[in-house]
């Protein structure tokens, strides 16, 4: 009998048939979203059939050779090659890889050579290397930085390769009467200045790096060029030509057109939450100690995006690119002013008109080179982030936020707008139909080759019975494998939206309550209004959304507030108050009423304050996501505090989890009234004083009438016990110490 190896060397097996027909398919043209379903299963029927042929050579490895040793690395190898071609792709390769990168990076070079002339700067402090940062800032300013960086790159390449020669000079073993750096002292000011705690030839190193990547964008702009010289021949030729040869691009860009890969995902969910990342370093940065002028700024800036996010989503979303471009002004001005800051004789230019306290709440300090390219790292880490969101970002942001103001606050797009949708629809279903028509006769073709393999393979079926049969057993696995993940996925969404819909019922009391905590820890006149909130939104609840608005920028302001006190220029001892009376007597601070105090620790003052603007920009996010979901399904939004619409009393008694449904569902509606009784003994235990007699005789009150006149007189006790609450808060705070009366 023959063996199976020279069996099947002789003859294609049925998955070399199937990965050879759905080469065929993938060398289409452009596919649209229907047909792409149809290949992805296609595509997992082909990871079916690499497992099976990486399990069917084991085995025949196995029965060809039964005394050879079983060996786990050759298995593991295997495995790590097959997932990492179905993460980078089916014909990934080392060298495409790194061609991609290199590619990339040739793309991508104007960004490269602008951040190599900031670390150029801050690396090597010195007013000749200043121009390179007031350069690269300038270029990052322009409405086209790519196009502006390759015009002013060969200037900027001249005098990097002046600042590498100059460099190179100062490294020579000369003396100081030969080549002076120390007499004038403003040589080294200017960066002329002989290496002394390193090598030399570790500064020539880093320059000559620099250098070559900043020459790398002249070498893209002459790619570009040559690429434009060739688009501008070919508009000459003739339309024939013309018409062939933009045939064969569109060929080659549907070509193209490939699967998501892990690498892309993982670019798309940067695209989604970098916003995120650089607001919450923005919030890290302004909690910085000491507080200065800057840091304060830059808590106005994510106060600011916060407050406006809650107030008008459709005016955030005009006002975005604003935003980011008056960020990166700013970050600019800051690097600038603390980097000129430690050239000799610019602090006693401020001296001139500011004193020293002044200056050291802007920021302004003496520091060593060191210690300089530390403090310069938050702010040019920040610069950086937001470039990247302006320059990468930016649109898709603008793509996504587009879509929500239509579908939420009901935007209809301009009618040129709807013309092109529809055009771009009707050449979308043409397209489908044709590739759904070639779709068909490969299939047909591929079904008619299965057939002719299968009765091939058929008469084999003897010599390779124990590979058909494990081939069998892996493809029932796997189908079980992906019934089991799509229940799963389907559970996890509806899990998901109970999430949603339970956090949306909530999220109005979990501000309320983390109101409360704020007013209760620091108790102060400026806590008040959110007492008021609080009083008016239980007596009244349609009030939270008209003036949730008004609470978000009270809290931003106490924010501000609270960190403008912590400067160095605000003194204690200018708001003491000397009380000498009968009633108050010593020294008190006249701002501690206020809820102003010095502390050492700021972050453990704010973070109660800012996590309430964050509570308010989240809420704001709960209502968008729910808004949309609904408009999206059309589906009608629930009545008010049920989590489970399709759960009513009869559906109820027919097994637990429904009448768990149900009672989450109705559970206060059943038994509120019971759980405020006992909620209100608990008090009047604790309590005992006028309060809890209060208390106790509305108690004894309703438990002796009937619940149709409890329903009658609890409105008028909740907007009673509103009050006593501000009053009780009122008489906590006090009158200021400025009028030494207690």
């Amino acid at each position: 009998m023959p063996q199976p190896t020279k069996a099947l060397s002789r003859k294609p097996s049925r998955v070399s048939l199937r990965i050879e027909s759905e080469r065929k398919i993938s060398s289409n043209s452009s596919i649209s979203p229907i047909v792409q379903v149809t290949i992805t299963v296609i595509d997992e029927e082909k990871t079916e059939s690499k497992m099976s042929e990486i399990t069917g050579e084991m085995i025949e490895s196995k029965s060809s050779n039964k005394s050879e040793i079983f060996n786990p690395l050759l298995s593991i190898k295997k495995f790590f090659r097959f997932l990492l071609h179905e993460i980078l792709g089916e014909n990934f390769k080392i060298t495409d890889l790194l061609q991609k990168i290199v590619a990339f990076a040739r793309a991508q070079a104007y960004v490269l050579t602008l951040f190599i002339m900031m670390a150029w700067s801050l690396t090597f402090h010195s007013w000749l290397t200043f121009a390179l940062l007031a350069a690269s800032c300038v270029v990052w300013m322009s409405p086209n930085p790519q196009q502006f960086c390759f015009k002013v790159a060969p200037i900027v390449a001249l005098y990097a390769t002046f600042l590498l020669g100059l460099q190179f000079v100062y490294s020579l073993n000369l003396t100081q009467k030969e080549l002076p750096d120390e007499n004038p002292p403003y040589l080294r000011q200017f960066g002329m200045e002989k290496p002394r705690d390193r090598a030399p030839f570790a500064d020539l190193c880093l320059k000559c790096l620099f250098t070559s990547i900043i020459f790398l964008s002249i070498k893209q702009k002459i790619v570009e060029l040559k690429k434009k010289s060739k688009e501008d021949e070919m508009m000459l030729e003739s339309g024939e030509r013309k018409a062939l040869l933009e045939s064969q691009q569109e060929e080659k860009g549907k070509e193209k057109v490939k699967k998501s890969t892990m690498i892309e995902k993982i670019r798309k969910f940067l695209a989604d939450h970098w916003v995120l990342f650089t607001m919450f370093l923005i919030l890290l940065i302004s909690l910085q100690a000491p507080v200065v002028l800057y840091r304060l700024l830059y808590m106005a800036f994510f106060q600011t995006f916060l407050v406006l996010f809650q107030i008008s989503f459709p005016t955030w979303r005009r006002g975005l690119y604003a935003f980011w471009m008056s960020m990166i002004i700013y970050c600019m001005a800051v690097v600038t002013l603390i980097y000129t800051f430690q050239f000799h004789g610019v602090p006693d230019f401020y001296a001139r008109y500011l004193s020293n306290d002044v200056i050291h709440s802007f920021g302004l300090e003496r520091i060593s080179s060191g210690q300089l390219l530390i403090k310069l790292l938050t702010p040019i880490s920040f610069l950086i982030f937001s470039l990247i969101q302006v320059n990468f970002f930016h649109e898709r942001l603008m793509s996504r936020t587009e879509k929500w103001e239509q579908i939420i606050f009901d935007k209809k797009p301009q009618l040129s707008r709807i013309f092109a949708e529809l055009h771009a629809q009707s050449e979308m279903r043409m397209d489908f139909f044709r590739q759904h028509f070639a779709m068909v006769q490969s299939l047909m073709k591929r079904e008619q080759e299965e057939e002719e393999a299968k009765a091939k393979v058929m008469a084999q079926e003897g010599e390779h019975k124990e590979h058909q049969d494990m081939k069998t057993k892996v493809k029932v696995y796997l189908n079980k494998i992906e019934k089991k993940v799509e229940r799963m996925v389907n559970k996890r969404n509806q899990y998901a939206e109970i999430l949603w819909r339970i956090i949306e019922m909530h999220v109005e009391r979990a501000i309320c309550g983390l109101m409360m905590y704020v007013a209760i820890t620091e108790i102060s006149a400026t806590n008040l209004p959110m007492v008021f909130f609080i009083s008016l939104v239980f007596s009244k609840e349609h009030l939270f959304n008209t003036l949730s608005p008004f609470l978000a920028v009270w809290t931003s302001a106490l924010v501000m507030c609270k960190m403008f006190y912590q400067m160095d220029a605000f003194k204690e001892e200018f708001f003491e108050v000397s009380c000498d009376s009968e009633y108050v007597n010593g020294t008190y601070n006249s701002m501690a009423w206020s809820g102003l105090n010095k502390t050492p620790r700021l972050a453990s003052l704010l973070w109660p304050y800012i996590l309430l603007s964050v509570a308010f920009a989240a809420r704001t996010v709960i209502w968008l996501r729910m808004t949309m979901h609904r408009k999206n399904k059309k589906e009608a939004p629930p009545l008010h505090g049920i989590i489970f619409s399709k759960i009513n009393r009869r559906k109820a008694d027919k097994s637990l989890a429904k009448c768990l449904q149900y009672l989450a569902n109705y559970f206060f509606y059943k038994f509120g009234f019971e759980v405020c009784c006992v909620l209100s003994v608990i008090t009047i235990g604790l309590r005992c004083d006028l309060y809890a007699v209060f208390y106790a005789s509305f108690l004894i009150v309703c438990l002796c009438i009937e619940r149709q006149q409890v329903a009658r007189i609890w409105p008028h006790y909740r907007t009673t016990l509103a009050v006593l609450l501000s009053i009780q808060y009122i008489f906590c705070v006090g009158i200021p110490k400025v009028f030494c009366l207690e």
